[in-house]
């Protein structure tokens, strides 16, 4: 609404008026996402009025000031009252009538601006009540309903005496919050508000802010001890110059050992937080490193920003102007520093997720190895079997059952087999079949045949891959395996069996694993060339600082590392080329078609890449239980 008046000269002049206050009012409140940032206006009022007392005692409150917030979960309200100096009736009149105006505006100690903030209630509640008492003065009380805007009654004075220990102060009560804005409110909830958002205030002798529901004892909200957390701190003060006038920026950064929930860098201003680091949008677009250094976890601490810069209403920005650009880029100045301590955090913690993604695929592989170990028996028994029954019908075998000769490849279900054990007696034809030219030589009686599916003579496939498609753990005991050929010059790997031992027989000797995994950065060989990964003695070494390998190493935007799983499918095609030479060089059965040797590569490699795809949700979890462990460790 817009009035119409006459101003010097006749000129037409005009006034604004705005037509629903109560409309506007309840829209600016929308800013509000949670009851706890609600409460921390009225809060913060308190803290405002001991700042007064707190410069006029040379920096010391002159007695213990006492914030209480005090919650009623049945009829869901919540109290906030100071012992501080309390308000004349005219001010408390006036911050309800004079919306939009502060009596703190222009106090570079105090927070209020905009006088908005006791406005807050209206997202979530219906009432608000104010008591308030000054020194001298009497009792006064105030209520405002949210949909009103006319005839609200002015301040009484009540006969009461003001509830606090000093007979003066101010009661800010609540009423009647909206169900869904109540339910996940909590004692601990709002202590942790007010420890994030009063942290550098808290630390101050003789002020002491406590919650508590009603007939429960309070609890104490306790400062943030940075020095207690281990890690690099960096302090500065920076003193800038804007229109002939000193501005200094107090910064208390630190980059810790552990992650601490809730204590990533902030901007404060008064000792009030404004929003984290990364929050800032004006100033995050003006970052090189953006959130991987200010939004890093390990990042801690806070920037007191001083007068130089002010934030906008809703507190997610500052208000644009010169200050703002010489104060960013002070602060950038520093960014370099920050991201070279992050990048040690971020090679500790790369360190920490490989070494369990090792764990992880030691696991796998021998999950693996277990089931192509069990079907090289399987196979085994079903060639004895065939060839023994040949034997019997065919006396000029000339002891064929003990020596066999394989001419080929492996032949796969559904492929055809042409050797003449694939349509022997108690093979099926659709049986795989050794045909590599070499010679096995088959020990002991029992032999393969003791596993159940051996002795019916039937050899069956895995659900996934077959024989020769995985495997770390090869060598069996003498009485259950052939005789494998002399291993060749490369053969490094001590190949051995896990077979189920007889109930009397002695347990075998602990063995290693055949084959153990290791993330290693390698640095170029003598021509500049970069491996992939290498075999040393059983042990598979692949290479981290490889192009590929960092291309598909992963990061959050705050520079955590994460397995992904691109990744993995990276890690089993490494894998797969020192598995299958080894296992090709200790049993002689590589196939002598191309195309069956790429597929049972490309089988494994899908083997080991979906055994692998399995753990790794839990291995993200693991990860972060044990930074969550760490935390509560140091906290």
């Amino acid at each position: 609404m817009v009035s119409v008046t006459n101003g010097p000269n006749n000129q037409r002049t005009l006034d604004l008026q705005i037509s629903d206050p109560v409309s506007m009012l309840n829209e600016i409140a929308r800013r509000y996402e949670s009851t706890e940032r609600i409460l921390m206006e009225y809060v913060d009022n308190g803290l405002d009025d001991a700042e007064t007392l707190y410069r006029d005692h040379d920096g010391a409150y002159p007695y213990p000031i006492k914030i209480e917030v005090v919650i009623d979960f049945e009829t869901r309200s919540v109290m906030i009252r100071d012992n501080c100096r309390g308000m004349e009736r005219e001010v408390l009149e006036r911050i309800i009538k004079n919306v939009g105006e502060s009596q703190k505006r222009g106090l570079t100690w105090v927070n209020g601006r905009f006088g908005f903030g006791v406005q807050a209630f209206r997202a979530a509640a219906d009432t608000i009540q104010f008591q308030t008492r000054r020194k001298d003065n009497a009792h006064f009380m105030l209520e405002l309903q949210r949909d009103q805007h006319r005839g609200i009654q002015g301040a009484r004075a009540i006969a009461q005496p003001f509830p606090s220990d000093t007979g003066t102060g101010s009661l800010v009560t609540i009423n009647a919050f909206e169900e869904e804005w109540f339910e996940t409110v909590t004692v601990e909830s709002i202590k942790q508000e007010i420890e994030s958002h009063f942290e550098r205030l808290l630390a101050r002798p003789n002020l002491i802010i406590s919650v508590t529901e009603i007939g429960q004892e309070p609890v104490k909200c306790e400062p943030f001890r940075y020095r207690d957390i281990p890690g690099k701190a960096i302090q500065r003060v920076l003193e800038l110059e804007l229109k002939g006038e000193t501005y200094p920026i107090e910064v208390h950064l630190k980059v810790a050992d552990f992650e601490v929930p809730g204590r990533t860098v902030r901007f404060f201003a008064r000792g009030r937080r404004i929003n984290q680091v990364a929050e800032i949008k004006s100033f995050i677009r003006k970052s090189q490193y953006r959130t991987s250094v200010w939004g890093h976890p390990h990042l801690l601490g806070y920037i007191e920003v001083g007068e130089i810069v002010r934030p906008v209403i809703t507190r997610d920005d500052f208000v644009r102007n010169k200050g703002r650009n010489i104060f960013y880029d002070a602060i950038l100045s520093l960014e370099e520093d920050l991201k070279n301590g992050l990048d040690r955090i971020n090679e500790a913690q790369r360190d920490t997720t490989l070494n369990r993604l090792e764990d992880v695929l030691r696991q796998v592989l021998d999950r693996l190895a277990r089931q192509d170990r069990r079907q090289l028996r399987l196979y085994t028994a079903s060639k004895r079997k065939a060839k023994s029954s040949q034997a019997e019908n065919d006396p000029n075998a000339n002891g064929a059952n003990h020596q066999a000769t394989n001419t080929g490849v492996f032949d796969r279900p559904g492929q055809g087999a042409d050797s003449e054990s694939a349509s022997a007696p108690g093979l099926p034809a659709s049986a795989p079949e050794f045909q590599s030219g070499t010679t096995w030589q088959f020990g002991g009686e029992g032999g393969a045949g003791s596993e159940g599916a051996a002795s019916e003579g039937t050899a069956h496939w895995p659900e996934t891959g077959g024989l020769g498609s995985s495997g770390t753990n090869f060598n069996e005991s003498p009485e259950t395996r052939p005789v494998a050929p002399t291993p060749g010059p490369d053969d490094d790997v001590n190949f051995s069996y896990d077979v189920e031992v007889a109930q009397m027989r002695p347990p075998p000797a602990r063995r290693r694993q055949s084959f153990d995994i290791q993330f290693y950065d390698i640095p170029p060989d003598a021509d500049g060339q970069v491996k992939r990964s290498y075999l040393v003695d059983a042990t598979i070494y692949i290479n981290v600082a490889h192009p590929d390998f960092q291309d598909r190493m992963t990061y959050t935007r705050q520079g955590q590392p994460k397995v992904s799983e691109r990744l993995g499918a990276y890690i089993a095609a490494i894998i797969s080329i020192h598995y299958k030479d080894q296992f090709y060089a200790k049993y002689g059965s590589m196939p002598e078609r191309r195309d069956l040797l790429f597929e049972e590569q490309v089988d494994f490699i899908f083997r080991l890449e979906s055994a692998l795809r399995e753990y790794l949700p839990e291995l993200e979890k693991e990860l972060a239980r044990q930074k969550q462990q760490q935390t509560e460790a140091i906290v």
